[in-house]
Formats: structure tokens, sequence, C-alpha cells
């Protein structure tokens, strides 16, 4: 069961673009709310541009930390490192499939439902929110809102690249992310989203992420503290002491496992 759960910790990771791509729909003023948050980050990252991160992630109920490495190529290829008592854990990301590798070397495959809209959402601004102009992610405005202390703004961001109005729909509700934006300082403070269990194709359930506090790495306004909650529980609390962009690892590293037997 332990297991079960360490494998959210690497959905915190894009199928090919269609040719006859339709530009969804564009909310004025949530445009300008992404813009502001993009605004106070760093300059935008390439495909190419290597990332990798360092820090400690703690379970809740755990009594100690386990070290956590996340490496990016560009923000849509991840891999996720963990170490634990058994040795250490793999989570890929890239291109709309996912796997995850246990410390004993078994492999399973991961839903892509759950995957296909992720990017780096360890640095939120290097997440879909950073894609916001592109035509297939649709940008609603939702209002204001209080997260915490904070009075927030609120978009919410969704992936297709769907062919037919049918699967375009589900696709969009599927990947919905709900972004809260500070109003004063324009950080940002929570992102919301459902997955479907990897078990169980019917059923959705509610995550959130909560920014607990930033600074500046290497020029990039990166968060210091990260606490995950699922269904409203806390799940886990990772602490990011180093941000670096340079070259990438290689191309293999980031290559999606097929399940083992």
């Amino acid at each position: 069961m332990r297991h079960a759960v360490i494998i959210a910790a690497y959905l915190l990771s894009t199928l090919c673009a269609s040719a006859q791509q339709t530009a969804l729909p564009k909310d004025p003023v949530a445009v300008a709310i992404a813009q502001q948050a993009l605004g106070i980050d760093g300059p935008p990252i390439s495909s190419s541009t290597g990332i990798a991160i360092l820090g400690s992630i703690q379970l809740a109920g755990d009594s100690s930390a386990r070290a956590i490495r996340v490496y990016s190529l560009g923000n849509s290829k991840v891999r996720t490192e963990i170490d634990q008592a058994e040795g250490m854990s793999t989570g890929v990301l890239n291109s709309g499939k996912a796997s995850y590798q246990f410390p004993t070397g078994k492999v399973i495959r991961l839903k892509s439902v759950n995957s296909v809209a992720e990017r780096l959402n360890i640095v939120p601004t290097l997440s879909l929110l950073a894609e916001y102009a592109a035509d297939y992610v649709q940008v609603e405005y939702l209002g204001t809102a209080t997260v915490g202390s904070r009075d927030v703004q609120q978009i919410a961001l969704s992936w297709s690249q769907a062919d037919n109005a049918v699967d375009q729909a589900e696709l969009l509700k599927r990947t919905r992310t709900v972004y809260s934006i500070d109003a004063i300082n324009h950080q940002i403070v929570q992102i919301g989203f459902h997955r479907s269990p990897e078990q169980d194709t019917g059923s959705r359930i509610p995550y959130h992420i909560d920014y607990l506090g930033y600074q500046v790495m290497q020029g990039r306004l990166v968060p210091t503290a990260i606490a995950t909650y699922i269904n409203k529980k806390l799940f886990s609390v990772l602490s990011i002491t180093s941000y670096r962009e340079g070259p990438p690892l290689s191309q293999d590293s980031f290559t999606v496992q097929e399940a083992t037997r």
C-alpha cells in the first residue's frame, strides 16, 4: 500500500498535436492573470532545457523524510527518483504516458488520462500554465476566492487535442486544473485537479497542491515547500533545497518503461 501512495508523488509531467487543432477559447481576464503569474518568474524554458531539483518528501504518518530527485527535459518530460528503505523507486512521465518502477524492479504503466496534461507541477510556473497561449489549452476565469488567509484570483486551464466534440469535452473535464493566484503579488498559491484511481475507471479523486513559500533559485521563483492533499487529507510535504537549470539527462532517462509481469 505504501508503494501505491508513493506513486502519487510522481504525478506532481503530451500527445502529438492534431494537424487540424482548433484553438480552444481563452477568457481575456484569465489570460491577463496567467501572464501576471508568469511575469514574476524567470524567462520561459525550451524543450531542450535540463532541470534538476533536489529535496526531500515526507508522507503523512511517516516519522522521517525520504530523499527525492526530480529531473526534467523541458517541462513535459519528467523523471522522479525517491530513495526508500527497500531501494530507489522511479517514475517517468513523457508525452502523455507514464510508468512507475518499484525498488524490486517491477514496473507498472500508469493511466495516460492522469498524465496527458501534466507538466513539471513541482514548479507551478512550469506546469500547464506555461502553455496557456497554445491552441490546445482552454483558459477560464472563475472569479475571486480566499485560500488560507490570502485573497486570490482563480482561473482554470484544460487540455485537449481531440478531433471530435465528445472526446474533447471529456478531455477538457478530466484535465481541468484550477489555479489560485495571489491577487497582490501574483504568486501561485494552490492548484487543484482530479485524478482517476489506477485500478478504477469510474471515480475521480480531488487533489490539491499548496505552495507554502517561494525562493529565487538560479533566477527562477521556486516553491520551497509543497503540501499535497488527496480528498482534503494531507498526503505529503515536499521540501526543495536545490534547483538547477543546465545540461539535461540523456533522452533514455525519460523513456517510459513497459509493464513487467
